[in-house]
């Protein structure tokens, strides 16, 4: 972060880490031209996993603290690693 604040180095920042940015950090953000590369979370559980209630309010929690337009998988194309 710090070579960036000095103009000596890029990074790639999540979009919801640009959220609580200065106005000043802000305006040396690039978006990526055409469309950008998002992130997907997965909750993976074993089939007998007995707490199927506590998973399904962790999700509720987890999509309720996400801006509505990133919710959608239009919102971005997902690059795979493997």
């Amino acid at each position: 972060r710090n070579m960036v604040n000095r103009y000596e180095g890029v990074t790639l920042l999540p979009e919801l880490a640009t959220f609580d940015l200065s106005e000043e950090e802000k305006s040396r953000l690039r978006p990526f031209k055409g469309t950008a590369p998002i992130r997907e979370v997965s909750i993976i559980l074993n089939r007998n996993f007995l707490k199927q209630k506590l998973v399904e309010l962790l999700y509720k929690e987890i999509t309720a603290a996400i801006p509505e337009g990133m919710t959608s998988k239009a919102h971005g194309k997902i690059v795979r690693f493997k």
